[in-house]
């Protein structure tokens, strides 16, 4: 008998107790998560298909409902290691398809499904177990098929208090969305994405669409990562069967750069408020305060741009040192025109530290876009 036959009875009351200070209870967060899985599906295939998708770790099925009301000529199928709450499935859920199986190797041939996603299962998984689980998953979706697993996301509080007091998750591991971006990468998937979501507890139209403005910010309850299973011959610019692939990827690219001047304009408030601060409060050169206030603000840019614009996963750690010679090119470009501007025409202080902001981020943008973060490949460090 599996753990989570234990919980058969109980599951809904005790995710819903632990849920409680939010204001909601599970049926709302499963709902949302089924309106997200199901935009991703619609938009990745067309319309007319009759699509085959598999959950992994399905549960009481309670998410199907809700995903057959936006699709409901998908053909879905549920598997689960606890089997008699699979028995409660094929209960509540009879025009579905119902599987329990050993947790190891999944019951279905090589290449059988469209779709495959997996939700707050992985957490569950011991982590020397992940790479195979997910490896089964790659096995059983065919070529050009989706991928996607929502997880819990370990840096929100409200997450990790739901987790500390839910008995269902004792023996939980928290995966961070940039592990499991790189182990859905060493299995094979492509075109990887990952959003965070569930920033608040609400319902309401306008924090629905806060919650997919916001998809960048790591401080979402929860995330999902997508992937897709190569073609045979290794195709990684998917044919849709319309023109939104070149669409989706100016949009991508647009984006970046939008995130790119948000972190960008964040590092330079925080390079003038120390160089400012310092010239003002300590007496120091204008130039020495400069150099200050540009060595400080390198650290919140890194990581910024790292994490929050380019999503950058390699395994490798030259990326550091790319960006910290980008950042001494840029620190001499900024040097060298703040000297112009502040000494040699002799304008205003303010405005040469205003001015050098406004210098180097489109050149920076280019550079960190094709060099500094554009090594995606991972080594697979997998010895089994």
């Amino acid at each position: 008998m599996s753990e989570f036959d234990l919980y058969r009875a109980s599951y809904h009351e005790k995710i819903n107790k632990s849920l409680a200070f939010s204001g909601q209870d599970i049926d709302f967060f499963t709902k949302t998560k089924a309106n997200y899985l199901s935009q991703v599906i619609q938009d990745t295939f067309a319309r007319e298909n009759r699509l085959t998708c598999l959950d992994v770790g399905c549960g009481h099925g309670d998410i199907h409902k809700y995903i057959k009301a936006q699709i409901p000529d998908i053909d879905l199928t549920g598997v689960d290691v606890a089997s008699e709450v699979i028995d409660d499935a094929i209960k509540f859920n009879p025009e579905n398809r119902y599987l329990s199986y050993n947790g190891d190797r999944l019951p279905f041939e090589d290449n059988s499904f469209d779709v495959a996603y997996t939700i707050c299962v992985m957490h569950h998984v011991p982590p020397e177990q992940w790479r195979k689980f997910l490896k089964e998953i790659f096995r059983v979706v065919k070529p050009l098929g989706l991928f996607l697993v929502f997880e819990h996301n370990p840096y929100n509080p409200g997450t990790r208090y739901i987790v500390n007091t839910c008995p269902i998750d004792e023996n939980a591991v928290l995966l961070e969305k940039h592990r499991l971006v790189s182990l859905l990468d060493q299995t094979g998937f492509d075109a990887v994405k990952a959003k965070f979501i569930l920033f608040t507890p609400f319902a309401s139209t306008f924090f629905k669409k806060l919650d997919k403005f916001l998809y960048w910010l790591p401080i979402g309850a929860q995330y999902f990562v997508v992937g897709r299973v190569p073609s045979p011959e290794h195709i990684t610019d998917y044919q849709r069967t319309d023109s939104a692939t070149w669409s989706w990827f100016n949009k991508s690219l647009l984006l970046k750069f939008l995130r790119f001047c948000i972190i960008g304009s964040i590092a330079s408030l925080a390079y003038a408020f120390f160089a400012i601060s310092i010239y003002l409060w300590t007496g120091l050169p204008t130039i020495v305060s400069h150099v200050i206030g540009f060595s400080l603000a390198i650290p919140i840019s890194y990581i910024g741009q790292k994490r929050f614009t380019f999503h950058y996963r390699s395994a490798d750690n030259f990326a550091l040192y790319r960006f910290l010679f980008i950042s001494i090119v840029s620190f001499s470009t900024s040097t060298v025109a703040f000297y112009i501007i502040n000494t040699v025409l002799e304008l205003h202080y303010l405005f040469s530290v205003f001015a050098t902001v406004c210098i180097v981020p489109a050149v920076s943008f280019l550079v960190m876009l094709f060099w500094v973060f554009g090594k995606t490949d991972i080594p697979d460090t997998d010895s089994n």
